[in-house]
């Protein structure tokens, strides 16, 4: 039933560890989630899983799981607990993972009209912790999708899926795309707004945040940048009210996105 893996030579082995690297998601148009939860949450929301590595350990100890792994995806594969950690990014890995396919989202112009509400644009986040946590954030706001630009963390990474908890599974990300992909938007009646910390943003108390909408969140070094700036239609600020330079990219995310979520009940 059960296929092993008894060597850092194996065919499967080799391609499950290049997922670790940029190159090997690119090459393979997959990427690794590590731990039961990341692996019960993308058999859940039926995304499409290629195999399931486990440790020789993890089938001993967890049978149910095996059972029901074995009921949804046919690839599932014991590797020796010699070599299973040489798999994982997490410092004291589970011992299970899985590996995802990264397929077409398709062109915004296609999905906006099935995904209105909230979008988040990235804007050179290179954190990938960061990353990952603004589509985790965007997916419990029910937001539409998010967007990351050119220059953003690689959202695939082991760090970003981390930190995304699931949420790649549940909520369509598109990368690597430039300021016009705003425009896009635009012409479907959304409004952009930026966040920023520019004398001319408004209170994001105050600001009118309702409606379909793409809120931007700028890079944690240097904002959002002139290009994309020129693209949103207000800025919005969160008022820094002691000695800190700026909040956190994530967390001005968070503020942000939910803010909105307010805005859709609360009256004007």
């Amino acid at each position: 039933m059960y296929k092993e893996i008894s060597s850092v030579s194996n065919q499967t082995y080799k391609k499950i560890k290049a997922l670790q690297t940029k190159k090997g998601r690119a090459q393979f148009s997959a990427f690794a989630a590590e731990g039961i939860k990341s692996v019960c949450d993308a058999l859940a929301a039926k995304a499409p899983v290629l195999c399931i590595a486990v440790s020789e350990a993890f089938r001993a100890c967890n049978p149910q799981l095996m059972a029901y792994f074995s009921q949804q995806v046919s690839g599932i594969y014991v590797v020796s607990d010699k070599i299973f950690g040489g798999l994982c990014d997490a410092q004291a890995p589970q011992g299970v993972l899985c590996t995802v396919a990264i397929g077409p989202v398709g062109a915004p112009a296609d999905i906006i009209d099935k995904r209105r509400g909230l979008w988040v644009y990235c804007d050179r986040i290179s954190d990938p912790g960061n990353a990952g946590t603004v589509v985790r954030t965007a997916d419990a706001a029910g937001a539409g999708g998010v967007i990351f630009s050119q220059g953003c963390a690689d959202i695939y990474s082991p760090k970003a899926v981390r930190s995304a908890m699931g949420s790649l599974c549940h909520i369509p990300v598109l990368t690597e795309c430039g300021a016009e992909v705003l425009a896009a938007f635009g012409e479907k009646g959304f409004r952009v707004a930026a966040g920023a910390l520019s004398d001319q943003a408004s209170d994001y108390r105050k600001a009118d945040l309702r409606g379909d909408m793409v809120i931007v969140i700028g890079s944690e070094a240097n904002g959002v940048s002139d290009e994309v700036m020129g693209r949103c239609d207000c800025a919005v600020k969160i008022p820094i009210l002691g000695s800190a330079e700026s909040l956190n990219a994530s967390v001005a995310a968070g503020i942000l996105i939910y803010e909105w979520v307010r805005n859709q009940t609360a009256p004007h």
